[in-house]
């Protein structure tokens, strides 16, 4: 068994695409039973739901008994359909892809896929259809398995250029807070995303927030994701407590329109009056406004004036 070539497409931001997808029995004997699947990605939606498919929280399987006979190619009796999410940075180019292969083939996807409690669709049942006009496959060779002999389940990917221009917008949190000399305080610094696009944090993290104690303070607890750095490098220190700037990582992938993510950082006052630090954002993708990266962390700022 064979998927079919690759497939580009250009699209928008919440844009439906229908793919034909394809296989080919390049085997010597019928294949009599067929699972495609996949795993959800955060850039899709999938709106069709078919009979003879189930929806699981990671995966989505669907199962066919459409018999293909050898040298045959086949397709879905419909484009399977795929929408690039509103919220997708562009101008880019994301995948996916689609894994065709026998039950026994595909037993330990199927295992892990039990184990999530899938719901099955309520639409029409997705079939194999005979491609027509299509190339006759080779002539088999005795003793060619149903599927290919890789270790990994045969794919058809998928490749859309997304058009346009939608990126997110990075800004800073800062805090204001009060207290005496002497006294410990906690303070919540880090970033949202205003949108509209999400930020990718795949290959390194969607964000970065750089945290610059204000002076006249210790820090008595460093938050979990926090390091010591300098000019926003990371540097080696035995006791993280003691520097003057902290970088901070998100773990999320990805870093969704609306969102926040905080830090608290736990601070000794040790002088009075008012002390000022800062906060500054770092995106992992092109960030629509500059001006809001920075923000201010002050202890005990001036009563504003009425």
């Amino acid at each position: 068994m064979e998927p079919g070539g690759f497939l580009d497409r250009d699209v928008r931001p919440g844009q439906r695409v229908g793919l034909p997808l394809t296989l080919r029995n390049t085997g010597n004997r019928p294949i009599t039973s067929t699972v495609m699947w996949f795993y959800r990605e955060a850039m899709y939606q999938y709106p069709q739901s078919f009979k003879n498919c189930g929806y699981g929280r990671e995966r989505i399987v669907c199962r066919f008994d459409d018999d293909v006979p050898p040298g045959a190619t086949y397709r879905l009796s419909e484009p399977f359909a795929v929408t690039v999410r509103k919220q997708v940075p562009a101008p880019g180019t994301i995948g996916q892809s689609f894994s065709w292969s026998t039950p026994a083939d595909a037993q330990n996807a199927l295992e892990d896929f039990g184990a999530e409690r899938p719901r099955n669709g309520t639409g029409s049942v997705l079939r194999l259809v005979p491609l027509r006009g299509a190339a006759p496959a080779p002539t088999p060779r005795q003793g060619v398995p149903q599927s290919t002999g890789s270790i990994f389940d045969p794919a058809q990917s998928v490749f859309f250029k997304l058009t346009g221009r939608n990126v997110a917008d990075l800004a800073a949190i800062g805090a204001d807070a009060r207290g005496k000399r002497g006294k410990t305080i906690t303070v919540k610094v880090g970033a949202k995303n205003l949108g509209p696009a999400f930020i990718f944090g795949i290959t390194k993290p969607a964000a970065a927030v750089v945290v610059s104690r204000p002076k006249g303070t210790t820090v008595v607890s460093v938050p979990t994701g926090c390091l010591p750095s300098s000019k926003g490098r990371v540097v080696p220190k035995k006791d993280p407590r003691g520097a003057a700037e902290y970088r901070c990582a998100t773990t999320v992938n990805p870093f969704e329109a609306g969102k926040q993510i905080t830090w608290a950082f736990k601070l000794r006052i040790d002088k009075k009056g008012a002390l000022t630090g800062g906060v500054r954002v770092v995106s992992s993708t092109v960030d629509g406004k500059r001006t809001n990266d920075s923000a201010k962390l002050r202890i005990n700022p001036p009563a504003k004036k009425k």
